[in-house]
């Protein structure tokens, strides 16, 4: 690391008041070095001049209701490096102040310093080992990093406090190792199913439990009647507008031809080369990533909010995401440009040294037309799997958002991959080689072959631990967050069949529709 550079970078960015990239340039200093005088001495002068005329957080004798909601206000705008070192600097003055580090383990967690978060969190935990919200996001980093022991142990004790907790419960489903005959956790995820006092969205929850669980101990047919159960609560409950996903989908392609992409275009290049990784949930995107972030020289940045932030910026947002903001239906240079420096921006801050950053938002495949307009030196993947494994894989998850809301019903479910494969299709006609077809059976059948491939069309310098990908350590947000730490496995294809009987609905919708 080259110091000088450093700081008149940092410095350069602070002219042009943009402190969330002077503070990520000082952060990487101290980081190397913890004491460096003039790094500490430049955050000192941001936070000293950005806060103590605003709002007084910089000189005050008691920590109040007001200031946590500034920092609060900090976090919504996802300035992390900000409220990172703001919240540093708090405890200075208010060591016993268990908010502070809650604060300051979210931006930490925000900022890739994964580590410190645990700590901060175990402080924020000693001081107040009550708060539900904090002992949650302590069980979730640990999980996301593949400290399952811990996690586990840290679920019991939750549990104890409340057991008809459901996303616990789910939560431990997918990492405890269960007895095939008389397992009193499923004993139990079975009675509080049936317990009519355990509120809807626990039900919800235990149900995908034991769905997970009975599946372990290969009781296929039981375990996928929780799930059916499941879903049709949690169907209900979201109500998802398949037609409206419809009409979206259909005004994108009538926009975006290849002739106005043409013309939208821009020539200039990304300071970070983007990788966007699309496909539907549960095709092995996750697996893709991790595989390309075990190379130095790319940062995986899971599901990256970005792009939609952007698309979204100053739009009102439907229940289940984008309905038709402008620069999707009256696209034009000017909007494409300012797109790209908002997401070049995010991308510098995220990533240090690496070159390159994967971004895995699924619903990025809706609008592949302004990225490929914009991104010039984009790469894109698009993961596919066997369309029946695929779907059932997503039937029997649960998924934190609601964008997915076609997953709780098979009926949606086929006609959403429908209307998934023919927007797919509309894209590969304009873009045909540009995008990177990469089949899940392939890669985990003939992953000597495949793997190379992936690091090649991305420019990679081949790195022989992208065959060792389940030794990376980096955090994982998905469902996929087990699964990836693991070697390559092929028990998952044709995993349907066990459940052929009771997935007809959906099996008959994609072969009336023309899949295998």
């Amino acid at each position: 690391m080259n110091i000088k550079l450093k700081l008149k970078e940092g410095k350069a960015f602070q002219k042009e008041q943009n402190f969330e990239n002077a503070l990520k340039i000082y952060s990487e200093i101290l980081d190397k070095f913890t004491n460096h005088v003039e790094a500490k001495k430049q955050v000192k002068k941001i936070l000293f001049s950005k806060f103590n005329n605003s709002s007084g957080l910089i000189y005050f004798l008691r920590f109040e209701e007001k200031h946590r909601k500034y920092l609060e206000q900090i976090k919504n705008k996802k300035q992390f490096y900000e409220l990172y070192f703001l919240s540093k600097h708090l405890l200075l003055s208010f060591k016993e102040e268990f908010v502070i580090y809650n604060f300051l383990s979210y931006s930490a967690i925000q900022i890739n310093k994964n580590k410190d978060a645990l700590i901060y969190l175990e402080k924020s935990i000693d001081l107040n080992p009550n708060i539900y919200e904090t002992n949650i996001q302590y069980i979730n980093l640990l999980f996301s990093l593949g400290e399952f022991k811990k996690a586990e142990e840290n679920i019991y004790k939750l549990l104890k406090n409340n057991n008809k907790d459901g996303y616990l419960h789910r939560l431990l489903s997918r990492i405890k190792k269960y007895k095939k005959n008389n397992d009193n956790h499923i004993k139990e995820l079975k009675h509080l199913f049936d317990n009519k006092s355990v509120k809807a969205n626990d039900k919800i929850n235990i149900g995908f439990a034991l769905s997970n669980a009975l599946e372990k101990v290969e009781e296929y047919n039981e375990g996928f009647d929780y799930c059916i159960r499941a879903n049709e609560i949690q169907d209900n409950f979201l109500k998802f507008d398949l037609n409206q996903e419809k009409i979206f989908l259909e005004k994108i392609m009538k926009v975006f031809t290849k002739e106005k992409i043409t013309d939208l275009s821009i020539t200039q290049k990304t300071k970070k080369t983007p990788i966007f990784i699309i496909g539907m949930p549960r095709s092995g995107t996750s697996l893709v990533e991790q595989i390309l972030s075990t190379n130095s020289n790319v940062y995986g940045g899971g599901e990256l909010p970005y792009l939609e932030d952007f698309i979204l910026m100053g739009e009102n947002k439907g229940v289940l995401g984008v309905r038709y903001p402008t620069i999707l239906s009256s696209p034009n240079k000017q909007l494409l440009e300012s797109m790209f420096m908002f997401y070049q921006n995010k991308m510098c801050l995220i990533s240090e040294n690496e070159n390159l950053v994967t971004d895995k938002l699924l619903g990025n495949f809706r609008w592949l037309g302004l990225i490929k307009a914009t991104f010039k030196n984009a790469k894109i993947i698009h993961v596919k799997r066997n369309p029946v494994d695929n779907c059932y894989s997503i039937f029997k998850s649960f998924f934190t958002n609601k964008t997915n809301g076609y997953a709780y019903n098979q009926e949606k479910l086929g006609k959403y991959y429908c209307l998934y494969h023919q927007i797919m299709g509309f894209w590969k006609e304009i873009f045909r080689d540009e995008i990177l077809e990469c089949s899940y059976e392939d890669l985990v059948l003939r992953p000597e072959e495949i793997i190379p491939k992936l690091s090649d069309f991305c420019g990679l310098k081949w790195e022989s631990k992208m065959m060792d990908f389940q030794e990376n350590k980096r955090r994982v947000l998905t469902v996929s967050a087990t699964q990836v730490r693991e070697k390559i496995y092929t028990t998952s294809i044709g995993s349907w069949k066990k459940n052929e009987k009771d997935f007809k609905k959906l099996t008959s919708i994609l072969k009336e529709a023309g899949f295998n």
